[in-house]
């Protein structure tokens, strides 16, 4: 342990923990009906507070926006809170109306940032992660740029190795239901459409815990299935350290997306056919 980190570490937990939760709603719950008084700012200010704290814990070369994922097949996801991305590897690909489009290949994360949530919104936002995050399995010859060292003499293959996966994560305010349940319950809340490997990789609710996976050895994981094993679901909630739970998402998610697989966005499979040209070639010697 660094006492330095350590000092920093709380500062900043603490400040974005009400920042997250008590001032969000100051600002912006009506207090008579208790709903956002402004929805739309509410949540910007939402996701900006997490995004700003989510820096602290992502490599350096990864950059952060929200928008929209697409495919060279032609599919797009639902738009998106959080889209973890090599900035050096992407292209800025936006509308007339500023909204963002990443391709799917420079991605190495993708989350949604909620308030409180009942139990029909956390169903809704975990298929809607879990969704978006099977857009990467259909690509056609991918040629990553930067791999783990690990997977080096490893073919590039999502559906068997973790590190080739794009991460995906929930962070929100409150459960409005019993979420010590969850490890019980959560296999139901998804679509029976959705591969276990594309479920969630971390849900953290502030105020209950962090909903993660347990291997064969009791460690807490953050892959649902690991070489077409699937793992069994944990929920870590904060007891004697009220912060433990905050601690186990970032160092996690640090570690997920340092390795995370980062591929070439190869343009001309996204723009239209190159065809209906003219060539003229210079004159042979």
């Amino acid at each position: 342990m660094n006492p330095v980190f350590t000092t920093l570490f709380n500062q900043r937990v603490h400040a974005f923990r009400r920042a997250y939760s008590e001032v969000t709603k100051s600002i912006f719950i009506d207090p008579t009906s208790g709903k956002p008084s402004h929805p739309g700012e509410f949540g910007g200010y939402r996701e900006a507070t997490l995004r700003d704290f989510l820096r602290l814990f992502i490599p350096g070369r990864l950059d952060m926006g929200e928008g929209f994922l697409m495919t060279p097949e032609g599919g797009v996801s639902t738009q998106l809170d959080l889209v973890v991305f090599d900035g050096r590897a992407a292209p800025r690909i936006e509308s007339e109306s500023h909204q963002r489009f990443f391709p799917i290949e420079v991605v190495a994360a993708i989350g949604e940032a909620k308030s409180s949530l009942n139990k029909s919104q956390f169903r809704e936002a975990l298929n809607k992660l879990a969704t978006a995050k099977m857009l990467a399995e259909h690509l056609a010859n991918p040629v990553p740029i930067r791999r783990d060292p690990a997977l080096k003499n490893e073919p590039f293959d999502r559906k068997v190795h973790v590190y080739d996966q794009v991460v995906s994560f929930l962070v929100c305010d409150s459960l409005d239901f019993d979420a010590t349940r969850l490890p019980d319950e959560i296999d139901g809340l998804y679509s029976s459409s959705i591969p276990r490997r594309c479920r969630h990789n971390l849900v953290l609710s502030l105020r209950d815990g962090l909903l993660a996976y347990v291997d064969h050895n009791k460690k807490t994981m953050m892959y649902p299935e690991i070489r077409g094993a699937s793992l069994q679901h944990r929920l870590v909630r904060p007891d004697a350290n009220p912060d433990v739970h905050v601690l186990y998402f970032v160092d996690y998610l640090f570690m997920m997306t340092t390795s995370a697989t980062i591929l070439f966005p190869g343009m001309n499979a996204y723009l239209p056919p190159m065809e209906g040209g003219l060539n003229h070639d210079q004159s042979a010697p």
